[in-house]
């Protein structure tokens, strides 16, 4: 695999990664406060934030329509405001109300694309990065993504491939997906990812693309289960393992076929393709591209 991610890392080096192993996960989240005024409204908590406008963290700028647009200059993000609150300016602040505040998000010029690696059961003493075996094998091209992203030391996986996958994708436990072993099957109700961003107003304009292992549609799944459940574009097997590299069957977008490519380089040729275009129309995307092999 070491050889794909060199071919990625060649065209997405502006890209965000995500490598990992099958298995683990994280999570985490905020939210804001307000009393009650006694008529069943919540009063937003008396609270501004002050920004500033000209110097500092801030670059606080007001469009024609009355909207403003606040550049972090320690993130490069982009934030935009409109809607209820109020935003004025103090000298060279700019302040913005608890209403204001919460309706800040992040601007669609700034998005970032989103790649997702998956190596099937493969332990940590298989990459280099972690030093966890007496004979490290050479992974440079993965060294190199950890060394400019996040590494985890600590985290949990379930122990097996299709209940990591599904936890990856709905972002819940098994009994909850209805995926609690190997085969599984997602429930019909579940929400992945991939449908999740489309159904988000400031994320429906992601692209979304899986490539490879499907393996969570139990053991007969439809041809168009990966789309059913709200992949635009799948490539790659529904089922588990393979037992010919050079000879498998390979489902595009509900259409089976035999493929004699190797199935590492399939994958990888598949997912480096579809990304070129999703670049050549400037859509932000999100690849997930989950091997066979370890």
């Amino acid at each position: 695999m070491n050889q794909s991610i060199s071919m990625f890392r060649m065209m997405l080096l502006s890209s965000a990664f995500i490598v990992m192993s099958c298995g683990g996960g994280g999570s985490g989240g905020s939210g804001n406060t307000g009393s009650s005024n006694g008529g069943g409204t919540t009063t937003p908590t008396p609270m501004t934030l002050l920004v500033p406008n000209s110097s500092g963290d801030y670059i606080v700028t007001e469009n024609s329509d009355g909207s403003f647009i606040l550049l972090n200059t320690l993130t490069n993000e982009t934030y935009n405001y409109s809607g209820e609150g109020t935003v004025t300016f103090t000298g060279d602040n700019a302040v913005f109300t608890q209403d204001a505040i919460r309706n800040l998000v992040v601007a669609p010029t700034d998005k970032t694309n989103i790649l997702v690696i998956i190596a099937d059961d493969m332990g940590i003493d298989k990459i280099g990065l972690y030093a966890q075996s007496n004979d490290m094998p050479p992974t440079p091209n993965i060294n190199a993504l950890a060394a400019n992203g996040i590494q985890f030391n600590q985290a949990w996986a379930t122990p097996g491939c299709t209940t990591t996958r599904a936890a990856m994708l709905t972002g819940q436990h098994g009994y909850q997906s209805g995926v609690v072993g190997v085969p599984g099957a997602l429930q019909n109700n579940a929400t992945i990812l991939q449908k999740y961003l489309r159904d988000q107003t400031l994320t429906s304009d992601y692209a979304n693309g899986v490539f490879g292992k499907w393996h969570i549609g139990g053991t007969n799944a439809a041809l168009t289960h990966p789309n059913d459940f709200g992949v635009d574009h799948y490539a790659g097997s529904l089922s588990g393992n393979i037992t010919d590299y050079y000879d498998w069957s390979k489902v595009t977008n509900g259409v089976s076929s035999t493929e004699i490519t190797y199935n590492t380089m399939s994958i990888t040729q598949d997912a480096i393709d579809w990304i070129t275009v999703q670049e050549d129309e400037d859509k932000p995307w999100y690849a997930h591209v989950a091997y066979n092999a370890p």
